[in-house]
């Protein structure tokens, strides 16, 4: 069951990181500049 679980996070994770790179480089711009 635990392994199905980590499954399916690191499925999402591989489908929504490329959407969140992006605002979170912008976030760390705003934060350090």
């Amino acid at each position: 069951m635990a392994t199905a679980f980590v499954t399916v996070c690191q499925h999402k994770m591989a489908i929504y990181t490329p959407v969140f790179l992006p605002f979170l480089f912008l976030f760390l711009l705003r934060v350090l500049c």
